[in-house]
């Protein structure tokens, strides 16, 4: 492998790992509705899946890229089978995250009320991660194939990003859960996401740069707030 192969496997390891982070925050917290010994072998199996899931699409990738051709015109406006994708994955993206949302800023009278809450199936929490593991999918192989021409090296990449991710889900998800603020943030940011594949759908260019800039400065923000609650606990 050249220098120039192995400096694109690289970057668009790096690329699909940062990509992967909404993937991460999506799982953790559809998992979270499970029983707790069931939690972390769905985050983990949900992440395996959609390795699976993308180094199979490198072998239909001439079907991927025949997505986007126009399937439906509305005038001079038209919309592709990627494009039908990502909208109906935007949607269920925001309709999911504000259930959850609205379900985590529900007052609960006491603790056997929210004991009685109906677990989620595990098999229905897989079939929901896959549903969006195929928009995320279909979106980040199409961004790689727009950077890199090798399939090898495509897949490559998204196995290293997975293993990765396979390590950092844990403490990631394990931040979310401790901290409530994270957590609201992470809602935030996954119907964020929502809006930017509803937006790409309708082909209105949007850089996620902005999008994981703002979060990260939220993050910082939401960081000092801890500590200065932690530093000063008599004042609140």
């Amino acid at each position: 492998m050249s220098i120039e192969l192995i400096y694109s496997c690289i970057t668009l390891t790096l690329m699909e790992l940062v990509l992967g982070i909404d993937n991460i925050i999506f799982v953790s917290i559809l998992s979270d509705k499970l029983l707790e010994n069931q939690r972390e072998k769905a985050r983990n199996l949900g992440i395996i899946l959609s390795v699976i899931l993308r180094v199979a699409l490198l072998f239909v990738i001439g079907l991927i890229l025949s997505m986007q051709k126009p399937l439906i015109q509305l005038g001079n406006f038209n919309l592709s089978g990627k494009d039908l994708m990502l909208l109906i994955g935007g949607l269920f993206l925001i309709y999911k995250t504000v259930k959850e949302l609205l379900h985590k800023l529900k007052p609960h009278k006491d603790e056997s009320e929210t004991a009685a809450r109906v677990v989620v199936s595990f098999t229905n929490i897989l079939i929901q991660i896959m549903i969006i593991n195929v928009v995320f999918s279909v979106d980040t192989i199409l961004t790689a194939v727009g950077l890199v021409d090798s399939v090898l090296v495509m897949a490559i990449a998204i196995i290293a990003s997975s293993a990765l991710m396979l390590v950092f889900a844990k403490p990631i998800v394990s931040l979310i859960n401790k901290f409530p603020g994270i957590k609201l943030l992470a809602f935030v940011f996954l119907i964020l996401i929502g809006f930017y594949l509803i937006a790409e759908a309708f082909h209105i260019e949007l850089s996620k740069a902005y999008l994981y800039c703002s979060m990260v400065v939220a993050l910082i923000c939401e960081w000092l707030n801890i500590l200065y609650r932690k530093a000063n606990p008599t004042k609140f």
